[in-house]
């Protein structure tokens, strides 16, 4: 093979690998959405065989005889009719629409699958990130058919007949389909991000209005228009001068016709860029036509067998690779097993490693996935880090099977060094588990340390005690703390305690490069401390910091923060949080602030620099009220200039107090919680992890279209522990 044969296969590979997770997800979610379009033309031709209304006009002549008023009349992809208005018994809502006779019947809704796939089509339910990751996978995708495209033809040629490798035969069968699937994506993505710009409609004109009265019935234009054209007709609010429906059709053009004489006002067609992009994109969901649809469905099903058979060749090939680099390894003195969800575990056991090796130990580091215990090594090491609540790994998903397979030494021993946070409640389960399988493998002798948060004394006293269970000389291992080389220094200039809390103000006592905003974090470390703690900041207009500190028994950072006054120093790390700050509002949005405790740390300094008249909405749970007092002089100056519009404080010690909890204030107001999750409405929760679960339960059985759209659209903000 030639070197740039060699090359294009090596990239064929990377791309399948980096874009696999993102791949296979778009293509599942687009498969079920594929799916959904193709069962929505078959309703539509059913829908159309039975409706014999050729045109809007007869339509309206029902819709007049059912409703006293009209606001809008729509259809969806699966050619159902849906018309809002009042009927003639007063009542108001929308009802589904059979336009051949005019029946009236349940409004159609999208399926909540429906709905949540698209979401992890579109965006991986990540944002503006995740559209972005969507649309790089998209394009990568594409290079990814060209370059097996490229490898074909360069190995097979144009033969005209099959290979008779799965891989390559099938490849071939969907790579043009799969080809355009990919391109109709990535020009949806750019449009998305501005890179196909949207351009002006063309032939904009205004008409002159005729002063006649007419029914909508007899409109011309509405008698001339065909049903099947029409993808959205809103009434006026008003029959009287000055007002106009709005019509839009299938094909992107709008119009405005008058209400009383039923003359054109105003005819914007799209201009040909736009039409193209907006074929393109009914292309891509299927809507265009059910060719394209069933092509998704098939091509996307092709595709997962393209990647499980290219996975099953390279898995071939690197088996020859492993047994080799066991061979190398056969005569370990210690072996290290790495369990890591982000990495980070990999860095201590790299240290380690190093440390070993100087002193002529000999040492076989591997991945725990990887690992085939040798049966001449006496000495493991097992370093396992924690995921979510107490679980392995993701990719360890199935660690207990793996370790049905091993076998050790009759005279082996164990050290299982558990990583986690004190924070979770399954501290470092994973490791307590494994450390439990282990012993009860040939009776294996297993040491169980768990470490908080990767600090150094805890590993530390790990390393200790490693070498005394595994019977090794004692080394040396020196750890040092990062943030005592990134420090700053800080003079307290303002304290106020607050119950079981305490107000700090800070300012620094040289200038710091790096700027700072409110929602950023502060790392603390007592000058007699083993390991930092993370506060958040609010970052005030004279340029100083306050945190809220909650004092807890035995806390060593807590405690000391407490015992600062005014005049005091400290040295701390600025940590950046970009995911918790409080960006620039587009079109309105209006800003729920939802804490509890000291979680209102970072948001005095976010409503301090709210513009006048933003009216935020701030909800606050405290034990007593008067340990909100430090923060009146602010929040009081912000209800004066319009910045906040609402202040719920929430007191949980207070007999007098009906509402206990901030979950409560939303639970016992409908309007409160639709303003937060409105569309112009962005949420933001700093505080305890428990009351941030509570409040989003409550968010997901009351509004839940509203809260994945919130969360979907990046105004869903959290920062609790």
């Amino acid at each position: 093979m030639s070197l740039p044969a060699i090359w294009f296969r090596r990239l064929h590979r990377w791309l399948a690998g980096t874009i696999s997770a993102g791949l296979l997800m778009a293509l599942v979610s687009g498969a079920a959405l594929a799916w959904h379009a193709t069962s929505c033309h078959v309703q539509e031709w059913v829908a159309q065989e039975n409706d014999t209304a050729s045109s809007v006009a007869e339509v309206m002549i029902d819709l007049e005889s059912s409703f006293s008023a009209l606001d809008e009349m729509k259809v969806n992809a699966c050619g159902q009719w849906t018309v809002t208005g009042q009927r003639q018994n007063g009542a108001y809502g929308s009802w589904g629409l059979r336009p051949s006779n005019g029946e009236l019947s349940h409004a159609p809704t999208t399926a909540n699958w429906v709905r949540w796939m698209t979401s992890l089509h579109r965006s991986l339910f990540m944002g503006t990130l995740g559209r972005i990751l969507v649309g790089l996978t998209a394009g990568l995708f594409l290079l990814l058919l060209v370059t097996g495209a490229w490898l074909t033809l360069k190995v097979h040629g144009l033969a005209g007949r099959g290979t008779g490798l799965w891989h390559v035969d099938m490849g071939l069968l969907v790579l043009v389909p799969c080809a355009m699937m990919a391109f109709t994506g990535v020009a949806m993505s750019a449009h998305r991000f501005g890179l196909w710009p949207d351009m002006p409609p063309l032939n904009t004109h205004a008409g002159m209005v005729e002063q006649r009265v007419l029914p909508a019935s007899q409109f011309e234009v509405f008698e001339n228009m065909h049903l099947v054209a029409l993808q959205n007709l809103k009434w006026p609010f008003a029959l009287e001068e000055g007002e106009w429906f709005h019509v839009r059709l299938k094909d992107g053009t709008q119009l405005e016709v008058d209400a009383l004489s039923g003359d054109i006002i105003s005819k914007q067609v799209p201009a040909k860029s736009q039409r193209s992009l907006n074929w393109l994109g009914a292309v891509h969901t299927g809507e265009a036509h059910w060719f394209w649809s069933v092509l998704w469905l098939f091509s996307s099903a092709c595709v997962l067998a393209l990647g499980w058979t290219g996975f099953n060749i390279w898995n071939a090939r690197r088996a020859t690779k492993s047994k080799r680099v066991e061979m190398l390894d056969a005569d370990a003195d210690v072996e290290i097993v790495v369990a890591s969800q982000g990495g980070t575990t990999w860095a201590i056991a790299e240290q380690w490693t190093n440390v070993f090796e100087g002193n002529g130990i000999r040492v076989n580091l591997c991945a725990m996935e990887a690992f085939r215990p040798n049966l001449a090594c006496r000495r493991m090491v097992f370093m396992a880090a924690t995921y979510g609540q107490g679980e392995a790994p993701e990719h360890l998903w199935s660690w207990k099977d793996l370790l049905s397979t091993w076998e050790f030494h009759p005279d082996a021993r164990g050290v299982v060094v558990a990583l986690g946070d004190k924070k979770y409640r399954q501290f470092a389960q994973f490791g307590h588990d494994l450390a439990e399988e282990l012993a009860g493998l040939q009776e294996l002798p297993v040491l169980l340390h768990k470490v908080h948060r990767r600090t150094d004394a805890d590993l530390l006293l790990g390393w200790q005690r490693t070498l005394g269970h595994l019977k090794l000389p004692d080394l040396a291992l020196n750890v040092s703390n990062e943030w005592r080389n990134q420090r700053e220094t800080f003079q307290v200039v303002e304290r106020r305690n607050a119950g079981q809390m305490v107000w700090l103000r800070f300012k620094p006592v040289a200038p710091i490069e790096k700027q700072i905003e409110s929602g950023d974090l502060m790392a603390v470390c007592p000058p007699e401390g083993n390991h930092e703690r993370m506060y958040s900041l609010s970052i005030f207009r004279d340029q100083s910091a306050g945190m809220c500190v909650r004092i807890k028994p035995g806390g060593e950072c807590s405690t000391w923060l407490g015992s600062l006054n005014v005049g005091n120093v400290l040295d701390a790390r600025i940590r950046k949080n970009p995911k918790f700050h409080l960006n620039t509002p587009k079109h309105g949005c209006r800003t729920t602030f939802i804490c509890n405790g000291s979680g209102i740390g970072p948001f005095l300094g976010m409503i301090e620099s709210l513009q006048d008249n933003s009216q935020a909405t701030l909800v606050w749970g405290v034990k007593e009220r008067n340990h909100a007092r430090f923060a009146s002089a602010i929040l009081g100056h912000a209800l004066n200039r319009g910045a906040l519009t609402r202040l719920e404080v929430v007191t949980s010690q207070e007999v007098t107090n009906t509402l206990k909890h901030v979950q409560d204030v939303f639970c016992s107001d409908e309007e409160l919680a639709s303003t937060a999750l409105s569309g112009q409405g962005r949420v933001m929760i700093c505080g305890s992890l428990t009351m941030a679960r509570d409040i989003e339960t409550i968010f997901q059985e009351c509004h839940n279209e509203a809260f994945q759209a919130a969360r979907t659209e990046g105004r869903w903000q959290s920062d609790c522990y």
